[in-house]
């Protein structure tokens, strides 16, 4: 991915993003700045849902899960923060939304980073993204390897994402 237009994308949806689902990769960043995402799925005007690098309310890029309560780039978000990212270091990521316990949760290299209440969940049913996201137009390009990307619709557990991290 060249962080300026390379992406992939499916030819449609992969997830109901208003039902539980899990997304696991292998990303390698390449440094840089402003968000840049691992995997979305595209609503109309703004992507379900991010798994990105991007800064913290401190300016430190750091892995993080994103996800939207409508189909608007001024809809209210709902972020969970994980580790640093670091240039040129292989990590393995995953985003969980339940909806049953209603959280959405980010695992880094196997283990929970973190867990925040998630917003009511919507349909987002445009194509499944890898390497960017859209933020009104296409957007937040990746500069760097994305590899072993894979979907579940429904949410794995903390053994099921340590289980994908150890398969490495």
């Amino acid at each position: 991915m060249d962080g300026l237009s390379g992406h992939a994308a499916t030819d449609a949806p992969v997830l109901h993003t208003d039902q539980s689902y899990t997304v696991a990769a292998w990303a390698r960043w390449n440094g840089g700045i402003g968000p840049r995402t691992v995997f979305a799925q595209d609503g109309t005007q703004i992507s379900g849902f991010f798994l990105t690098c991007r800064n913290d309310p401190s300016g430190r890029p750091k892995w993080s899960l994103m996800n939207r309560n409508i189909d608007s780039t001024s809809s209210s978000s709902r972020t969970v923060y994980g580790s640093d990212c670091i240039a040129n270091a292989w990590v393995h990521l995953a985003a969980v939304q339940d909806v049953n316990t209603q959280k959405l949760s980010l695992y880094v290299n196997g283990q929970l980073s973190g867990t925040v209440s998630a917003p009511t969940p919507w349909s987002a049913d445009g194509v499944f993204t890898v390497g960017r996201s859209r933020y009104g137009v296409l957007a937040d390009f990746f500069p760097g390897d994305i590899d072993r990307v894979r979907a579940w619709q429904g949410a794995l557990g903390d053994a099921d994402i340590a289980a994908l991290f150890a398969e490495a």
